[in-house]
């Protein structure tokens, strides 16, 4: 329910701002968009309420209107003469970088069958080995004007600090 949510308030929120979209193969685009990753070959898509925009490794670059989705098995299903794409919510893993993701899509174009990972990321399945930067805690930033606020985990210990002050555990 908060999907088909998002996806109704979305076309307001692309009209109230349109841009370029010009993020290279293989890296996640940032903003309002909905965005999807492959790899091997590298391709992404963005896709807002107005557009979809499709690149790939080689410099092929697709930009059509977006023809609004068609709801599918737990999914959307946006088609183009040009791409389709069809997106299933469920954790996808990008194998390449070990992130994961809260879709899985096919992309359909040019006689290709393309799979990779979209949505939001999903936090890691376990803290080893990762490392965090604490942007906001309750909206505010925290020690403001110190420096970025960290945290790592490694095995049973955690460490982190911001500025001069640090911690272990």
């Amino acid at each position: 329910m908060k999907r088909r949510t998002l996806l109704i308030a979305l076309p307001a929120l692309a009209l109230a701002s349109c841009a370029t979209l010009t993020t290279p193969p293989g890296e996640v685009p940032t903003g309002d968009a909905w965005f999807a990753i492959g790899t091997e070959p590298f391709w992404n898509v963005e896709i807002t309420a107005a557009r979809i925009v499709f690149h790939d490794a080689g410099g092929r670059r697709i930009s059509v209107a977006n023809p609004g989705a068609r709801l599918s098995f737990n999914g959307e299903r946006y088609v183009t003469p040009q791409i389709t794409i069809d997106v299933t919510h469920g954790a996808c893993s990008d194998a390449m970088s070990e992130r994961r993701y809260a879709d899985t899509v096919i992309v359909e174009t040019g006689g290709r069958t393309l799979r990779g990972c979209g949505g939001r990321v999903l936090p890691p399945t376990h803290l080893d080995g990762t490392n965090w930067r604490i942007i906001s805690i309750e909206g505010v930033e925290p020690a403001q004007g110190r420096g970025q606020a960290e945290l790592r985990f490694e095995g049973n210990r955690v460490s982190g600090g911001v500025g001069c002050n640090r911690l272990s555990g």
